[in-house]
C-alpha cells in the first residue's frame, strides 16, 4: 500500500503594478495553473509592490508615453501590445479593452493601501478592484479619494481606507520590499518570485505556467 504524495508547498511572491492589464492576466492565469495542480502543490499568493514609474509626477502619463520612456518603443509598438493585452485578457474571460493613450498614474498610495488590505485578506479583491478602475474605467489612481472609494467597493471600510492614505503608513514598508526586488534585478512586471529564489517572467500561457510551477515544485527544497 503506498502513501499519497503530499502537495508541495509554495509561496508564491506576486510583483505585480497597479492597474496593469498583463499582471492581471498573469494573476488569472496563475490561479488557473494552481487549480490544475491542486493535487501537487499548496500554493500562497503574496501580492508585492512594484512601481514600473516610481517618479511619475501628479499629471501621469499616457500608456503609450510610458512604454515609450521605459522601453523606447514607438506609437505602432505600444498598440500591438495593447492589442495583444485585449486578445488574451478576453480569451481567459476577463473584460479589457487597449488603449494606448489611457492615463496612468503615480501609484505609490494605491501599494500602501494594498498592504492594508493584505492585513485583512483581502488584497486580491482591492487588486482586481483597482484594475478594473483603473485599466478599464481610467480613473485616477493617484487620487486618495478615489482609492478610498474604489476600497470601499471592493468590500473595505472606505473610512479607514482613507484614514491609510493620509497617514504614512506602509510607505516604508512598501519602499523596503520595491528596493529588496530591485536589487534582486527585477525591473519589469508581471514577475513570479517562488519560494523566494524561482522565478516565472513575464506573462506566460496556461501550459507554460504550469509547466512552470511543476518544475519549480520538483526541485529540492
Amino acid at each position: 500500500m503506498t502513501t499519497a504524495q503530499r502537495p508541495t508547498p509554495l509561496v508564491i511572491d506576486f510583483l505585480a503594478e497597479i492597474a496593469h492589464p498583463w499582471c492581471v492576466i498573469n494573476l488569472i492565469t496563475l490561479e488557473r495553473a494552481l487549480m490544475s495542480l491542486r493535487n501537487e502543490v499548496r500554493a500562497e499568493i503574496q501580492f508585492q509592490p512594484f512601481e514600473l514609474s516610481p517618479k511619475l509626477g501628479p499629471e501621469g502619463e499616457t500608456v503609450a508615453e510610458g512604454l515609450a520612456r521605459r522601453l523606447q518603443w514607438t506609437a505602432s509598438q505600444a498598440l500591438d501590445n495593447q492589442m495583444a493585452a485585449q486578445a488574451r485578457a478576453r480569451a481567459i474571460g476577463i473584460e479589457y479593452t487597449a488603449n494606448p493613450e489611457r492615463r496612468l498614474w503615480n501609484t505609490f498610495d494605491a501599494h500602501r493601501l494594498m498592504r492594508w488590505a493584505g492585513r485583512q485578506n483581502a488584497a486580491r479583491a482591492l487588486y482586481l478592484a483597482l484594475a478594473e478602475a483603473g485599466a478599464n474605467r481610467g480613473e485616477n489612481l493617484s487620487s486618495r479619494e478615489v482609492l478610498a472609494r474604489i476600497a470601499g467597493e471592493a468590500g473595505l471600510d472606505a473610512a479607514g481606507a482613507y484614514a491609510v492614505l493620509a497617514s504614512d503608513q506602509f510607505a516604508d514598508e512598501v519602499r523596503t520590499i520595491e528596493v529588496h526586488y530591485r536589487k534582486l534585478l527585477v525591473f519589469e512586471v508581471p514577475t513570479l518570485v517562488v519560494n523566494g529564489k524561482h522565478r516565472i517572467n513575464g506573462a506566460v500561457n496556461y501550459d507554460a505556467m504550469v509547466s512552470g510551477l511543476r518544475q519549480i515544485a520538483a526541485l529540492p527544497a
